[in-house]
């Protein structure tokens, strides 16, 4: 645990620095030091064992395509790594310096370093764990999927939907982006703080339907039907009850509460984040929103509607810095902030699997 608590420490150090002198350099130290840390591991996160037998395999020669179950962009990777001779650990390494350079580039894009850096701390606090130490796919998929998001504010449909389809080379549910377009484009202007509430009652009401018809269809997804046929996906969860839920509703509401609100002064739009425009911090709200309302609508097949929803939540680490910036000035927002993603590390790290990730064993011993 000492390890844990001092890589936190390390972040939440230059995540302070790169705000307080408005700096990218600390920032990309710190997706440096996390590339590493999980590039290094050896057996510790969800993911270890099954990652290395598929990275033997294809060190033993195997085809590509006589491995199921595992996205092709991914494979690739997997073979450009075996070429250059890299054993395992220089293979996770390689990946996550991938993940994390894209990472710290969707953070430098934003020309807001205090935002960026906020980012950064509330990923670490957030997701870190639960993928580059345990879905590294899925990692690599969300992280160009911001990058691809990005493209989109700029108006540029055609390199979206291309970047879009990489990222579903290295997890499938990528494509769920599509669909967030499409209600991004159908949907925005009828969002607001009582809209949502009645689409979530409405999610709620049809999610039992909506479980049972992807169940009864299983078998059209594949190899990935275990998701949904499986009882140790199927059971896992704590449908309406799962406090994820209940967490991102929250942080929906409030960013309903202050980034649709008709009263939003023009002069604002100068200091609002992702393209310094309150229009598109509404388009990343309902990209998030969507997210959740998956999350809500297949609540009874909770690993499936976790990876189909990770992509779209992971604006998250967008909106919680900017409702920090709304409601705290000065040192205070980035005080209150550090204090916030250390509960949030407690809650999704601590509190949750800590097993797997105990005792924590690198390359170096």
């Amino acid at each position: 645990m000492p390890v844990y608590l001092s890589i936190f420490a390390v972040v939440v150090i230059l995540t302070i620095l790169s705000w307080s002198f408005k700096s990218y350099i600390p920032m990309i130290l710190a997706g440096v030091v996390l590339a590493l840390f999980a590039g290094m591991r050896v057996q510790v996160g969800f993911d270890f064992s099954s990652y290395q037998d598929v990275y033997a395999e294809i060190q033993n020669g195997i085809a590509l395509s006589s491995i199921g179950h595992f996205e092709i962009g991914y494979l690739i990777l997997n073979w450009i790594a075996v070429q250059l001779s890299l054993s395992f650990n220089g293979f996770l390494i390689f990946f996550s310096l991938i993940t994390f350079s894209l990472f710290t580039l969707f953070l430098v894009l934003l020309k807001q370093p205090q935002l960026g850096s906020m980012a950064l701390l509330y990923y670490f606090s957030r997701f870190y764990f639960t993928r580059d130490l345990g879905q590294i796919r899925a990692s690599l998929a969300a992280v160009i999927c911001l990058l691809a998001f990005y493209l989109l504010l700029k108006h540029h449909f055609v390199y979206f939907a291309i970047v879009t389809l990489i990222a579903s080379l290295f997890q499938k549910v990528a494509l769920v982006f599509f669909v967030a377009y499409v209600i991004v484009k159908v949907f925005k202007k009828k969002v607001n703080i009582v809209s949502f509430p009645i689409v979530t009652i409405f999610a709620v009401i049809l999610s039992k339907l909506a479980g049972g018809f992807l169940q009864s269809h299983a078998n059209i997804f594949n190899s990935y039907s275990d998701y949904l046929t499986n009882t140790v996906f199927t059971g896992s969860g704590s449908g309406l009850a799962n406090p994820v839920i209940w967490f991102q509703l929250a942080i929906g509401m409030l960013c309903l509460y202050f980034f649709f609100q008709h009263n939003i002064q023009s002069g604002e739009q100068k200091t609002m984040g992702i393209t310094a425009s309150v229009e598109n911090v509404q388009k990343v709200i309902v990209v998030y929103l969507t997210g959740t309302l998956i999350l809500i609508l297949f609540n009874t097949l909770p690993a499936a509607a976790g990876r189909v929803s990770t992509v779209l939540n992971t604006f998250e680490i967008i909106l919680v810095p900017l409702i920090f910036q709304r409601m705290f000035k000065g040192m205070m927002q980035i005080i209150t902030f550090s204090v916030f993603s250390m509960a949030v590390w407690y809650l999704f790290f601590v509190h949750a699997g800590l097993q797997v990730f105990i005792p924590y064993h690198s390359i170096l011993g």
